[in-house]
């Protein structure tokens, strides 16, 4: 029935106790100069995550990483090319 509880934490708890157990650790987001890329590293480093945003979006992507401030930094990456991608993670 409605307003019962079912037991488990509600999804939205669950995320951010993940992004809680990333605090500290460096994290690669792919498609990070703007939109939902962007917005996943903005909550990851206010969780205390450092993140990569990486995007073909150069100029942007770069721009991106200083907004988000030291804990940011912004690559180029194109995921349809392997090579772009492990260099990117490396």
């Amino acid at each position: 029935a409605v307003g019962e509880w079912s037991g488990r934490p509600h999804p939205r708890c669950e995320i951010l106790g993940f992004m809680a157990k990333l605090r500290g650790r460096r994290v690669a987001i792919t498609g990070g100069a703007q939109g939902i890329g962007r917005s996943i590293g903005e909550a990851l480093i206010a969780t205390g995550a450092r993140v990569a945003l990486g995007d073909v979006q150069d100029a942007l992507v770069k721009k991106t990483a200083t907004e988000l401030g030291e804990s940011a930094t912004g690559h180029h990456v194109d995921v349809t090319d392997p090579r772009s991608f492990e260099t990117f993670l490396v």
